[in-house]
């Protein structure tokens, strides 16, 4: 094969897991520069040209990806593919797939047989996902254990011995009247008609009944195991859906397979847990804890600019209160030679701001961001068409102090300079909305025995 570079995607269906896309690195990173991502690139062979076109120009590159492309572009001389797409396809055409057969390894064999023997078969390995089950066959042992968490009624219907570990499924029930009641509430069957702010993102997920960041933790026969993966379906009933939407028919599986209520909302997590065969070959005592992730919740709004403003405002939680007081607030511009894409036109203006907190808070996530989600990258027309949005997503900065500068406050106190920058825009802001929020968890920790 010399140097051909070959995509491949395991998880596809036989015969639609090995593509070639570029005859050597060269072409590739030429090919890389004209498409933006390897996105287009990997799912070529599945589309025509307006659909790979389209692609294109509704998924344009990060600024990060389009200075890291640009850098490359110089250091290496590498020149984009005229026509990333005829390029893709000639040599797709070209190539006899059959010569891949060649390559698999005896492992890549026997992987087939068993993903063979396992189709259609309800059937858990240390390495599947509920869309594909690689490996041999873990052992189930019914466990059905019940237990709440909080207010939230939690269910472990079984677990998995494997050579590698444990796979354990948590599942988590939902009333569907508090689920059509969440759907309503942010109209949800309705959502291309809305732009929803940062900050009601940002709460839609607090509050999603089905959705949950937790880190579990496994202590099998006293020794605690390393999560390894994990992954993580939801099953919503029919009657707090619409025609238009689908049901995962993967988590149904599942829930038939446990006998549950598919009347009822659930989400399912997988996790599989890395440990000796010897360790799960004799069950003597099974422990979990499951631990909650922080969540941003608002502190707050002010707008700029505002340079010498003191705003006070309390943790929505404790209610201790805190005095922010605003040093800088300045209007700011990237250059245009920090994109590198000739056919999309990408706002280049923003606010940055520098701030104090008295008192400093302690530990992360205290942040300050736009509420904004600023101006989306357009594609670049003729004068006589004019700028039309693209339709992509705003592009962001990342926004952080300017190493470890300090500032004295009229009672002499030092407290550490932080910095935010606002997103995007193509013209300069004239004010920005800014909003707080304080990472807060909003569930204590459970501890689990399950044997």
């Amino acid at each position: 094969m010399g140097e051909m570079v070959f995509s491949v995607s395991p998880m596809n269906p036989s015969g639609d897991q090995v593509h070639p896309i570029a005859r050597n690195m060269e072409d590739l990173l030429g090919l890389l520069l004209a498409c933006g991502s390897m996105a287009a690139i990997e799912q070529a062979y599945m589309w025509d040209r307006d659909q790979f076109e389209e692609y294109r120009k509704n998924n344009p590159p990060s600024r990060e990806q389009a200075v890291a492309m640009n850098t490359a572009a110089e250091r290496f001389a590498i020149v984009p593919i005229a026509d990333p797409f005829s390029y893709i396809k000639k040599l797709q055409a070209e190539f006899a797939c059959r010569k891949v057969k060649d390559l698999l390894t005896d492992s890549d064999v026997e992987m087939q047989s068993v993903e063979k023997e396992q189709d259609g078969e309800w059937s858990v390995t240390y390495n599947s996902s509920f869309w594909s089950c690689k490996g041999p066959a873990g052992k189930e042992i019914p466990v059905k254990k019940e237990f709440f968490w909080g207010s939230e009624r939690w269910y472990v219907p079984a677990v998995y011995l494997c050579g590698k570990g444990v796979v354990i499924d948590f599942c988590k029930a939902c009333d569907p009247a508090e689920l059509k009641a969440y759907i309503d509430k942010w109209d949800l069957l309705n959502e291309s008609n809305h732009e929803y702010s940062k900050e009601q993102q940002e709460q839609m997920m607090r509050e999603h009944p089905l959705h949950v960041e937790f880190e579990p933790s496994v202590i099998l026969n006293g020794k605690e195991l390393r999560r390894d993966r994990g992954c993580s379906v939801s099953w919503i009933p029919a009657e707090c859906l619409n025609e238009e939407f689908q049901m995962e028919m993967e988590a149904k599986a599942a829930l038939e397979h446990y006998g549950l209520d598919l009347s009822w909302g659930w989400s399912i997590y997988r996790y599989s847990f890395r440990g000796s065969a010897e360790c799960s070959s004799v069950l003597k005592s099974f422990k979990l804890s499951l631990k909650r992730d922080a969540e941003p919740v608002s502190g707050g709004h002010f707008r700029s600019p505002c340079a010498g403003r003191v705003i006070t405002f309390a943790h929505p939680v404790t209610a201790v209160q805190y005095r922010l007081t605003v040093h800088t607030d300045e209007a700011q511009e990237l250059k245009e030679s920090d994109f590198c894409d000739d056919c999309m036109e990408y706002p280049r203006h923003y606010r940055v701001l520098r701030y104090t907190v008295d008192p400093e808070i302690a530990g992360c996530g205290f942040a300050v961001q736009d509420s904004g989600d600023g101006d989306s990258p357009r594609r670049k027309l003729s004068e006589e068409e004019g700028s039309v949005r693209a339709g992509v997503s705003a592009v962001g900065i990342i926004g952080g102090a300017d190493g470890e500068v300090m500032a004295e406050l009229p009672d002499g106190k030092l407290v550490k300079v932080h910095t935010a920058c606002s997103s995007l825009y193509f013209e300069p802001p004239k004010s920005i909305a800014w909003y707080m929020s304080f990472p807060i968890r909003t569930m204590e920790d459970v501890e689990v025995t399950l044997l």
